[in-house]
């Protein structure tokens, strides 16, 4: 729906007006869908490959380990793995 379409629709004629409020809806409802995030820090454990997600987790942001492919202790982002894997399981999972 264009905007011209939505100001009709509403009977609206201040189209700076209305960008505005609509702009300001969208960062509310951000703000609302937000509100419970939750920073989880895992320790990684030599020779394991999973690990469990807490149950209440509905979206995972980002994930970062330290050390990995660094020098400097920092923590680096996983790229996330998206489409076939490249190479095959050693424990053939």
């Amino acid at each position: 729906m264009t905007l011209k379409e939505f100001m009709e629709r509403l009977g609206r004629t201040d189209e700076t007006k209305l960008m505005s409020q609509m702009k300001d809806g969208i960062e509310e409802m951000n703000m609302v869908s937000e509100v419970n995030i939750k920073r989880v820090r895992l320790d990684i454990t030599k020779d394991r490959r999973y690990y469990s997600i807490p149950g209440d987790c509905t979206r995972i942001i980002n994930i970062q380990a330290k050390n990995q492919d660094n020098q400097k202790d920092l923590y680096a982002k996983v790229p996330r793995l998206i489409g076939e894997i490249f190479e095959a399981d050693s424990d053939g999972e």
